[in-house]
């Protein structure tokens, strides 16, 4: 099928250097491909011209049969694939922390309610590989805070609620534990950890703000995966959050930061997907109420 693919490429362009630029092959690998599938067929497919390569009558002939080969494989291998994802329903999610945000969580429930064959697989993300490596090869969606880093690189954005900024602790012996909430001001001389910038909006305007109205604030860059958070927090820092990602439990507290900032968090998607179960699930959250994604 290589040879055939290669063959309709040539007879398109007319060219043998232009179609093997555009296969990513050096001309004279080319012809040798060429020179096999001559030699297979048993008659000469291509004769060389001044302008280029023309087809012979036999050639010409190959090619309209031999094209509408390798459309109809193509095809049949699109419905395969598009038949497999269709009866697996498997919806891949990638975290880089060790839970979801509060809202998305929600989503995915009721979508699953709503197509119960779907199987959720939720993928633990390795912080040193890049969002757009990850989407197109290993996962679905990944649960993620606003980013223009994604918008750019053309993944689409998937709001599915608000969030606003906290702070983590597990010392229980720093004066900032058992507060209810925690102000701007309480944060001037605390060493304080929040995420490196370039990675989610949110972060970098909270790092914008603390910079802003605490020169000379300790601020320790962190990367995305849960480890650098636990290590942030055992080594007695106050940690920068959001809410909807924010863990509470024995050992450790959660405060709301009192500094006025929001931020909208969700799913990325890559928007040429052909996957039918990520479009079902697009479809359904966008239909999902304005009121039911304003909540925070």
């Amino acid at each position: 099928m290589k040879q055939y693919r290669y063959f309709v490429k040539i007879a398109e362009q007319k060219s043998l250097s232009k179609a093997a630029a555009e296969l990513y092959l050096s001309t004279s690998a080319l012809a040798q491909q060429m020179t096999g599938l001559e030699n297979s067929v048993g008659c000469q497919l291509l004769v060389r011209t001044h302008r280029g390569v023309a087809l012979t009558p036999s050639g010409q002939y190959f090619y309209e049969k031999i094209k509408e080969l390798v459309e109809q494989n193509d095809k049949i291998i699109a419905e395969t694939r598009s038949i497999s994802d269709q009866s697996r329903h498997t919806l891949r999610i990638g975290m880089y922390r060790e839970n979801i945000g509060i809202r998305t969580r929600s989503v995915i429930a009721l979508f699953c309610k709503a197509a119960p064959e779907t199987i959720l697989e939720t993928i633990p993300l390795e912080a040193d590989i890049p969002y757009g490596d990850t989407l197109k090869n290993d996962v679905d969606l990944i649960d993620l805070g606003e980013s223009s880093a994604m918008a750019a690189a053309g993944f689409q954005f998937l709001p599915l609620g608000k969030s606003s900024p906290c702070c983590e602790c597990s010392d229980q012996e720093h004066p900032l534990f058992f507060q209810e909430s925690i102000s701007l001001e309480q944060l001037a001389g605390e060493r304080v950890s929040l995420l490196a910038p370039g990675y989610i909006d949110g972060y970098d305007r909270l790092r914008e703000l603390l910079l802003r109205e605490l020169p000379g604030i300790s601020l320790r860059d962190m990367g995305l995966d849960t480890h650098s958070v636990s290590d942030s927090i055992l080594r007695g820092e106050i940690f920068l959050n959001w809410d909807a990602y924010s863990k509470s439990g024995a050992g450790q507290a959660s405060r709301p930061l009192i500094c006025g900032l929001s931020a909208r968090y969700g799913l990325y998607y890559w928007p040429n997907t052909n996957k039918s179960i990520v479009e079902r699930f697009v479809s359904f959250a966008k239909e999902l109420s304005d009121d039911f994604l304003s909540l925070p």
